[in-house]
């Protein structure tokens, strides 16, 4: 199942949408590639490639957080470290191959989902209000596709 980006899924029409588009798209390629893998050796590479961007978007997400004031800044960091821990569990039972590739790769496919439809419509929605007060920050910032 793809994930298709929906305008309701927008929290500033800026910085933070355009990282989260591209998060999309690489959980897609990941969903794409689940489907057809039959071992982890072909998820390594995808796998830290988003954990290296989302280590880079929640970075920018708890900073404009933090210019803006938003009040549930604490709340969410332990969120995104909750999430990247997850990730890493994933990560590490594939390279252990100590369980069966299909039964793993099923649930990574429903974390993945969930992880972007939960996180962002449960937890990054309650940062609309600020998106005025991160304005200015978020102007220093280069789209993260392009770095």
């Amino acid at each position: 199942m793809l994930i298709t980006w929906k305008n309701e899924f927008a929290i500033d029409h800026g910085v933070i949408d355009d990282d989260h588009h591209f998060l999309f798209e690489q959980v897609n390629q990941i969903l794409e590639k689940t489907k057809t893998a039959t071992s982890f050796a072909a998820m390594g590479s995808e796998l830290a490639q988003l954990r290296g961007f989302a280590v880079k978007h929640f970075d920018r997400e708890e900073r404009l957080q933090c210019a803006s004031g938003y009040p549930l800044h604490a709340d969410h960091c332990t969120l995104h470290c909750d999430l990247l821990t997850q990730l890493d569990q994933f990560v590490a039972a594939m390279a252990a191959q100590t369980t069966d590739p299909g039964t793993v790769l099923r649930q990574l496919r429903s974390f993945l989902i969930r992880w972007l439809l939960s996180h962002i419509m449960d937890h990054d929605m309650s940062m609309r209000p600020y998106v005025e007060a991160m304005t200015d920050a978020a102007k220093t910032f280069v789209p993260l596709r392009a770095a």
